[in-house]
Order: C-alpha cells, then sequence, then structure tokens
C-alpha cells in the first residue's frame, strides 16, 4: 500500500466517523452533505486556486452524469481525487 493510498484510507476513516457522530446528532445528511463539500471546496481552492479546482469540479460533474459516484458502483473512490494536483495555479 503506498503511502498517499495509507493516507486516503485513513482519511475515509475519519470522514466516517465524524459523519456516523454528525448522524448521531440528528444533523441531517443534507446538511453534512453541503458543509462537507463546502469545506472541501474552499481547501482545493485555497490549496491548488480557483482556476484548477474549477477544472476538477467540472471533472467530477462529468464523473458524477456517467455514475461514478452512485452507490454500489465498483472505483468510485479513485474518481473523487480529480488530477488537481497537476492543475495547480501559480
Amino acid at each position: 500500500m503506498t503511502k498517499e493510498s495509507e493516507q486516503r484510507a485513513a482519511a475515509a476513516k475519519l470522514l466516517t466517523a465524524a459523519w456516523s457522530a454528525a448522524a448521531q446528532a440528528e444533523v441531517p445528511p443534507s446538511v453534512m452533505t453541503a458543509t462537507a463539500l463546502s469545506l472541501a471546496i474552499g481547501e482545493m481552492v485555497a490549496n491548488y486556486g480557483e482556476e484548477a479546482t474549477s477544472r476538477t469540479l467540472a471533472r467530477i460533474g462529468e464523473q458524477v452524469t456517467q455514475g461514478a459516484f452512485s452507490h454500489g458502483r465498483s472505483g468510485a473512490d479513485s474518481h473523487a481525487h480529480g488530477d488537481h494536483e497537476h492543475d495547480k495555479d501559480d
């Protein structure tokens, strides 16, 4: 397992625990989803810039339309990270 895949597994475990804790606190899934996306997009902009983030989100939108993130489809999480690290604005 590579360092990046280990980090992704650790992040997924931590995010899943946070999601479960929010559910136990009766935070609606729609609120969790909107908040998580907002925080993630803000981090992407801070790390990669607005243009690179916009390009990554456009690719993610295409993948959503193609069903890549539908529950039960294998390999969906492999699409989630995009190629934003190669698109960083200077």
